[in-house]
């Protein structure tokens, strides 16, 4: 149990480590914007493969519905986030006289990826987190194991091509992953979804 408390850790203060760092990036919405838009439009684009993998690893749905559903998920996702602020002052919805309010990030997200949606529960997690400046650390189910590390892999690589520190997006590996690292993740992040 303690390597699996050190391995969190260490996802952990990478994690942080990136956040921090993404707040510096983030110079104007459009920062922000770009590296939400990346992350929806590399799982879009990659999403024969993705929902291939997903059906294969886990067997369920059919790989034709799992596209449909990144399809949905990344498009519907991108247009209800776009053109909205999430950073500095942004509009008071309570209308209280007097108040202003600022966004701020909240740090380290910590996410539970179910085996149903593999891909599509990182999209949606992964985008609301960074739109917030956030990280977040995705959780695997035990039987999508590879379809995570895959959908991550090709998220980091899409986020660190943007100049954006590509830790923002992690997930336990498939040889930690694990109940007690899942429930370690849990513990050590600023919040969870």
């Amino acid at each position: 149990m303690a390597d699996v408390i050190a391995y969190i850790d260490e996802l952990v203060a990478k994690a942080r480590k990136a956040q921090q760092e993404f707040e510096v990036y983030c110079k104007t919405q459009e920062d922000i914007d770009k590296v939400v838009r990346a992350i929806g439009k590399t799982i879009y684009d990659n999403r024969v493969e993705l929902a291939q993998l997903a059906h294969d690893e886990t067997g369920m749905g059919t790989a034709q519905m799992k596209q449909g559903k990144i399809i949905a998920t990344t498009t519907s996702q991108w247009n209800i986030m776009r053109g909205h602020k999430s950073m500095g002052h942004i509009e008071n919805i309570r209308k209280e006289p007097g108040v202003k309010v600022i966004a701020k990030p909240i740090g380290v997200i910590g996410c539970v990826c179910p085996t149903t949606n593999p891909v599509i529960t990182i999209a949606a997690n992964g985008m609301m987190a960074v739109k917030c400046r956030n990280a977040a650390i995705i959780a695997a189910h035990p039987r999508a194991k590879k379809t995570t590390e895959r959908v991550l892999e090709l998220v980091r690589a899409a986020i660190a091509e943007l100049g954006a520190p590509a830790d923002l997006m992690q997930c336990i590996s498939a040889e930690m992953s694990s109940i007690d690292a899942t429930s370690a993740l849990l513990k050590a992040c600023d919040t969870n979804i």
